[in-house]
């Protein structure tokens, strides 16, 4: 399994983007994207992605040899798309992503929702008509890194059964909290609606291995283990049985009503959603918010632990903690991954100069 550098992933990212007709903003927007949720320790969201991008950029023979054919379905991969503003109202706005990268609408939705934020206290707007959002941490994290709370409310494709169904129906729906500290790392939440994120359904399919009893049904609505049975129609499950349904049902309507685009399947994206700043000056001083989060997040470190437990952690330490080692010691690449990044860029001519 190879290590690389952030900047070398990064780089490459780049040019193998560059070289599928992505404009050089875009394809650094995505490559920074992709890497930043790889040194999270975020794989199944990482630079892996990168030949399904342009795959479905490309199509034809970009999309052989994947063995993953959901996410290769639906709308292609606009370059240089004209990702707008088609209505701005106060603090609210609506964003069309003109089919293009989800990243590079996302990116310009919370930039747009930060500045209306500086203004009126909060700023919420909507994105549609864009592909793969990847991790939605990167976007909420925006606002916390200007002071202010970010969510992050997204709409996916029919992948995840009803609480007691046994056929897809609702999207897996993630969800994103970002909170501003003080002395620490901002409070992070960042989880799909369904027992597990559907990238990692995606990563054990292109990798052969297998997956935990819990994750999915099989197309006849029983438990598996074979990431495979997806392809014959299998589903994920909600998380928390009938709750994490109820917040998928609930983001179905802020990112999808809301933004547009209808509900379940009739959108023919991947993504659409709802993005929100919140200026905590609006509310307080950033020093009074930070300070009481700073002692909020000591007391639970500090509480009594379980047995066997070591540390309690706050929601996104983990993912922090690998960011950091990971850019000290290198990002690890499966072998399949690599094998797959290495052919996409034969194809596109993109010398590997690692």
């Amino acid at each position: 399994m190879p290590l690389f550098s952030a900047d070398q992933c990064t780089t490459l990212g780049i040019k193998i983007l560059e070289a599928a007709g992505a404009s050089n903003e875009e394809a650094t927007a995505v490559a920074h994207h992709l890497v930043e949720a790889s040194l999270a320790g975020v794989d199944s969201h990482g630079i892996f992605r990168i030949p399904l991008y342009v795959g479905k950029i490309l199509g034809g023979a970009y999309a052989e040899g994947l063995r993953e054919t959901t996410y290769l379905k639906g709308m292609p991969i606009k370059t240089k798309a004209n990702v707008r503003v088609v209505k701005s109202e106060g603090a609210t706005a609506q964003v069309d992503g003109d089919w293009g990268f989800g990243i590079v609408t996302g990116i310009k939705a919370m930039e747009i929702a930060i500045r209306k934020a500086s203004e009126f206290g909060v700023g919420i707007v909507t994105g549609r008509n864009c592909d793969h959002l990847c991790r939605i941490a990167e976007y909420t994290l925006m606002a916390a890194n200007r002071n202010m709370i970010g969510a992050m409310f997204v709409k996916t494709r029919p992948i995840v059964t009803a609480f007691g169904g046994t056929s897809r129906c609702l999207g897996n729906n993630p969800i994103s909290f970002a909170i501003p500290t003080g002395r620490e790392e901002p409070i992070v939440l960042d989880f799909a609606t369904s027992v597990v994120a559907y990238g990692k359904i995606m990563h054990a399919i292109l990798t052969g291995e297998s997956i935990p009893e819990g994750w999915m049904l099989n197309h006849d609505g029983n438990p598996t283990t074979n990431p495979n049975d997806w392809k014959e129609g299998g589903s994920l499950i909600p998380f928390g049985g009938h709750k994490g349904y109820a917040i998928s049902v609930v983001n179905e309507i802020l990112g999808g009503v809301l933004s547009g685009v209808g509900i379940l399947s009739d959108y023919v994206g991947v993504n659409a959603f709802l993005a929100m700043a919140l200026k905590v000056e609006s509310f307080m001083p950033i020093s009074e918010f930070t300070s009481k989060v700073d002692a909020l997040i000591g007391r639970i470190k500090n509480s009594p632990k379980a047995p066997g437990v070591k540390e309690i952690l706050i929601p996104g330490e983990p993912e922090f903690r690998n960011r950091n080692r990971r850019l000290k010691e290198g990002i690890p690449i499966p072998d399949s991954d690599w094998t797959n990044i290495k052919k996409t860029a034969e194809k596109l001519n993109v010398k590997i100069d690692l």
